[in-house]
C-alpha cells in the first residue's frame, strides 16, 4: 500500500444518516458517480460523506491528507461546506445546484473555490454560475463518461435486450387527461395489461402525483396507459411487452444498506447496462455510462421537468452528447437524423452508433484525473 497518499470516495447517504426513518430512497446515479471517481485510485481508505464534508475526519491517527475527486451534485446541506483541510480536493465534474448556490459561494465557501481554481464543471450552467462570482472555471463534462475504463465495451453481437431506465412519463392529473388514459387502455388492452404486471408501473414513486394512489391496480393501468400513449409512436407493442423496466431509485433500509452495499448495487446495474442492445432513459447517469460502455442509448428529454427552478439547466452540455427524443403528451419527437431514419422499433432492435462527441471530453477527464492521483 502506498503510504504517501490516502484516497477517499465521495458517498451520499445524507440525510438518511441523521434521519429517524427506517426506510428511505436513494438515486443510484449518485453511486455511479462514486464509482467513476474510485476507479482512478489504487485503493480506498475513507468514505467521505458529501453533505457532511466539512466534518470529515480520519478513522485512524494520520496527518496525511485524503485525495478526493470532487465529482458530484453539490449539495443539500450547504451548512457543511466547504471541505475540511484534511481533504486534498480535485475539483472536477462538479455541479453546483442553484438550490444553495448563494450560500455555497459566499464567505469561506467562496474562498475555497478561489484557492482551488480552476474548477471543472459538469455542465455549462455551473460554468456560468461560477463565472458570475469571478471564479476561474471550465466545462469538464461528467466523470461517468470515463466508466468505460472499468466497464469495457462488450462485442455488439453479445448485446441483447431493450431496457427502459426511468423514462419520463407525463402522469395524467386532470380529469380529462385521466379519461383519455383510461380510454387509451381500450385500444391496446393486452400490451397495457402486460405493462401493468411489471412492478415499475406500480412503484411508489408515482404516488404524490396520482389521484388513485390507494388503488394499486388502477394506478398501474393509468401509468401504463399514459406511457403507452406517449411511447407507442416509436416503440411497437411487441417491443414494449418484451422490454425490461428498471428504476435508479432504490429503497434503502438502515443497518442493511451501507455505502459498500450501495456501491455494489450500482456496480451490478452498470454491468447490466454493458450487456444491453439498447437503453432508453431519462436518467443522465444511465445515459452517460452507456456512452462510455458503447451501449446504444436514447435519452428522453422533457423540457418542462428540467425547467424546475432548483433543477434548471443541470443537463446543459450533457444531453447533447446523446441521441435524444423529446416527450410531450402527444408522444415522442426527434430531430436526430439517425433516430428519424429508424422510424419505429418493431420486431428487431436496430443497431445504431452513439454520437462520438463525448470521446474527447472523456479523454481529457482521464488525463486530468490520472495527473491528480499521481501528483505527490
Amino acid at each position: 500500500m502506498n503510504k504517501k497518499n490516502r484516497y477517499g470516495a465521495l458517498v451520499t447517504l445524507y440525510p438518511f444518516l441523521e434521519s429517524e426513518k427506517e426506510y428511505d430512497t436513494k438515486n443510484m446515479g449518485d453511486y455511479m458517480q462514486t464509482i467513476a471517481g474510485m476507479q482512478y485510485f489504487p485503493h480506498i481508505d475513507e468514505y467521505v460523506e458529501r453533505d457532511l464534508i466539512s466534518d470529515f475526519c480520519l478513522h485512524e491517527n494520520s496527518s496525511i491528507p485524503v485525495k478526493v475527486i470532487m465529482n458530484a451534485w453539490w449539495m443539500w446541506n450547504y451548512k457543511k461546506w466547504p471541505p475540511t483541510e484534511i481533504i486534498d480536493p480535485f475539483p472536477i465534474s462538479m455541479h453546483i445546484s442553484p438550490l444553495h448556490f448563494e450560500e455555497m459561494l459566499s464567505g469561506e465557501g467562496l474562498r475555497w473555490f478561489k484557492r482551488n481554481e480552476p474548477i471543472g464543471c459538469r455542465d455549462n450552467a455551473t460554468v456560468q454560475r461560477l463565472q458570475s462570482k469571478g471564479i476561474e472555471c471550465y466545462y469538464s463534462g461528467c466523470l461517468t463518461l470515463t466508466l468505460g475504463q472499468t466497464y469495457k465495451p462488450v462485442p455488439k453481437c453479445s448485446k441483447k435486450g431493450l431496457c427502459f431506465a426511468d423514462p419520463y412519463i407525463i402522469v395524467p392529473k386532470t380529469k380529462i387527461q385521466q379519461i383519455k388514459a383510461f380510454a387509451h387502455a381500450i385500444l391496446a388492452p393486452f400490451t397495457i395489461y402486460t405493462l401493468c404486471k411489471k412492478s415499475y408501473f406500480s412503484r411508489s414513486g408515482y404516488n404524490n402525483s396520482f389521484p388513485f394512489r390507494k388503488h394499486k391496480f388502477l394506478k398501474s393501468i393509468m401509468i401504463a396507459s399514459a406511457f403507452h400513449r406517449q411511447y407507442s409512436s416509436f416503440f411497437s407493442n411487441s417491443i414494449l411487452r418484451k422490454s425490461e423496466f428498471i428504476s435508479h431509485v432504490k429503497i434503502i433500509q438502515k443497518r442493511v444498506d451501507t455505502n459498500t452495499s450501495l456501491i455494489n448495487d450500482a456496480d451490478i446495474m452498470l454491468r447490466h447496462y454493458q450487456t444491453l442492445k439498447l437503453v432508453v432513459t431519462s436518467r443522465i447517469h444511465a445515459a452517460l455510462p452507456c456512452l462510455a460502455m458503447e451501449t446504444p442509448v436514447i435519452f428522453i428529454d422533457n423540457s418542462n421537468v428540467e425547467s424546475e427552478s432548483w433543477n434548471a439547466n443541470r443537463l446543459d452540455g450533457l444531453t447533447n452528447l446523446c441521441r435524444c427524443m423529446q416527450l410531450s403528451e402527444k408522444g415522442l419527437t426527434t430531430n436526430d437524423e439517425v433516430l428519424m431514419n429508424i422510424h419505429k422499433i418493431s420486431y428487431d432492435i436496430p443497431v445504431f452508433e452513439n454520437k462520438e462527441d463525448w470521446k474527447p471530453i472523456a479523454q481529457n477527464l482521464i488525463k486530468k484525473c490520472v495527473e491528480f492521483v499521481n501528483a505527490e
